[in-house]
Order: structure tokens, then C-alpha cells, then sequence
């Protein structure tokens, strides 16, 4: 979980035997005061099927 002042982020990282990260996946964030209304389009289209980020 990275948490921000104005929310939070969810992660999921796999690791290698050597420490070097595999894979990064980031689920559905959380804020405080985030309007996506203004985001640009790719963000937008990630966050889609995130509840309250519509």
C-alpha cells in the first residue's frame, strides 16, 4: 500500500530471487479529494472501473 496525503494506492510487486521486481500491479486508489474529471484520457480509461472514479 503507498499512501499519499491525499489517498492511497494499492500494490502488488513480485520480487526475484535477486531482489530485482518481476511484475507491478496497482489496484483501485483511494482519495481525499481527487477529480479524474480533468485527468487526462489514459487515466481516466485505467481508472474506469474503479468505484467513485467515473
Amino acid at each position: 500500500m503507498a499512501i499519499f496525503d491525499s489517498g492511497s494506492l494499492p500494490i502488488d510487486a513480485k520480487f526475484r530471487a535477486n531482489g530485482m521486481v518481476e511484475s507491478m500491479t496497482f489496484g483501485c486508489p483511494t482519495s481525499r479529494s481527487l477529480s479524474v474529471s480533468n485527468a487526462p484520457m489514459e487515466l481516466r480509461k485505467a481508472l474506469s472501473k474503479c468505484p467513485g472514479f467515473k
